[in-house]
């Protein structure tokens, strides 16, 4: 008998819920994609993943990203770990190695 590994998910991240349109899905489908990015098997590998990133990013490769903005300056507040206290980084990127989550 062998026994199951369970794996425990990582939490999930503020860019899986992006507040911007990732991709047109009106636009023609990518059907000769001179890329190693397959979107079933990456549907498969994201299933579990907590957030939108297992629908975002198949749809991404099937369409092709959105790349830049067009509309209204605007200001946007950043939650994310301040690049300026490299500690954080370390620490929060230790606590992920160690969870095998890296």
């Amino acid at each position: 008998m062998t026994a199951l590994k369970v794996l425990k998910l990582p939490p999930e991240r503020p860019n899986t819920h992006p507040l911007f349109n990732t991709y047109d899905n009106s636009k023609p489908l990518i059907l000769n994609l001179p890329s190693l990015l397959y979107a079933l098997a990456w549907v498969r590998l994201l299933i579990t993943y907590p957030g939108d990133l297992k629908m975002l990013l198949p749809a991404i490769i099937i369409f092709g990203a959105q790349i830049g903005y067009i509309g209204p300056l605007a200001y946007s507040y950043s939650l994310n770990y301040p690049i300026n206290n490299p500690a954080v980084i370390i620490d929060k990127l230790r606590s992920d190695l160690l969870a095998k989550w890296v």
